[in-house]
């Protein structure tokens, strides 16, 4: 069983195997990393490794737009801290809206870096197109009436601002780590780049912009990988199905003498 642990901190693993894990897995924070090494090890011990995506409840998109909507709008969603890498994304914002003059971007989300991205949009000379919105209780208008969702971080889970996106129909341009890697091998309606390359990061934004009025079908694949992928209830149904399978693979492999213990059949 792997639990992961995602309270403002950076991602960490516990891993609660019968069998000792190489502990080099504790020493890694990219969950992709951890992955990499665990996989190893558990192919070693002889043991399976079940890959079961979080789900999240859809977004409610409908309320009043949170801000004028001038031209392509780009949203980000997500505290403001160095493993987002924030800094990265306003200057890919300034290097595209070099080329594409009616892009605007909107922040939401609050944290200890927001006095010095604020001061980083000014320096960029695109304060005027950017809005800091801090923290938002309802966040799904904000969803609703963007373009395309952008995300820069170092590091990443599988972050629940992108299983919003799609499922309000956004497509996505993030970086290339963590579950959004896999996430984009699911769906043509998400990019990825590499992380801290505010160039290619500001590069995959213009293709995106000058391409807009092809994002009907990217919206569409964005909600249908969302439904399929994504949902609560998909990730309800994944876990009962991998504890029935275990459930019913050690009632079948428990020795005769360990009739005492073993567990009924029916309650």
């Amino acid at each position: 069983m792997l639990h992961f642990l995602h309270q403002g901190q950076p991602l960490w693993a516990r891993v609660l195997l019968d069998s000792q894990i190489d502990q080099e897995v504790f020493r890694y924070r990219g969950v992709d990393k951890i992955f990499q090494v665990l996989a190893v090890d558990l192919q070693v011990l002889g043991l399976d490794l079940a890959t079961i995506y979080n789900g999240g409840n859809p977004v409610n998109t409908s309320g009043a737009t949170p801000a004028p909507k001038i031209g392509f709008t780009l949203l980000h969603v997500s505290r403001l801290s160095p493993v987002k890498d924030q800094e990265s994304l306003l200057r890919a914002f300034a290097l595209a809206k070099g080329s594409v003059p009616d892009l605007q971007l909107w922040i939401v989300g609050d944290g200890p870096l927001r006095p010095k991205l604020q001061a980083l949009a000014r320096d960029l000379g695109i304060d005027s197109a950017t809005r800091f919105f801090g923290e938002q209780a309802d966040v799904g208008p904000f969803y609703g009436a963007a373009d395309l969702f952008v995300m820069s971080s170092v590091s990443e889970g599988l972050p629940m601002s992108l299983l919003e996106s799609m499922s309000a129909g956004l497509p996505s341009v993030v970086t290339d780590v963590g579950g959004m890697r896999e996430v984009s091998h699911l769906t043509e309606s998400v990019t990825t780049v590499p992380a801290s390359d505010y160039k290619a990061l500001g590069n995959a934004i213009r293709t995106a912009a000058e391409n807009r009025c092809g994002f009907a079908q990217l919206r569409r694949a964005a909600q249908q990988c969302y439904e399929q992928n994504f949902t609560l209830e998909r990730m309800a149904n994944d876990y009962i199905r991998l504890y029935d399978h275990s459930f019913d693979y050690h009632q079948s492999h428990l020795s005769p003498r360990d009739d005492a213990r073993r567990l009924p059949t029916s309650f």
